[in-house]
């Protein structure tokens, strides 16, 4: 039992230190869950208003009873049809 003694506290100390880690990275993720969560929960709350004057900021159209498609980041509403070559415009950027 001596001998094998350090080998074991070496293992032990490893595991537990291991164990720490792990719940601190849980931890972790879970404040970032958390955090997006709020902001999904904020960005779903606001509300936008599209009556017959309102435009497609890519095409100048207006928006009409079309499908749209709202960017919260931006606060731009364009057309769903429209939204594919928009985003690659926005990410060509």
């Amino acid at each position: 039992v001596k001998k094998i003694f350090p080998i074991l506290k070496a293992i032990f100390s490893h595991n537990k230190t291991r164990s720490r880690r792990n719940q601190v990275t849980k931890s972790l993720y879970r404040i970032e869950n958390l955090r997006v969560r709020s902001e999904y929960i904020r960005t779903r709350s606001k509300q936008v208003r599209i009556d017959n004057q309102t435009k497609c900021f890519y095409c100048s159209r207006r928006i009409g009873n079309a499908a749209f498609v709202r960017y919260p980041k931006d606060e731009v509403v364009v057309h769903y049809v429209c939204s594919e070559n928009f985003q690659a415009s926005v990410e060509g950027m």
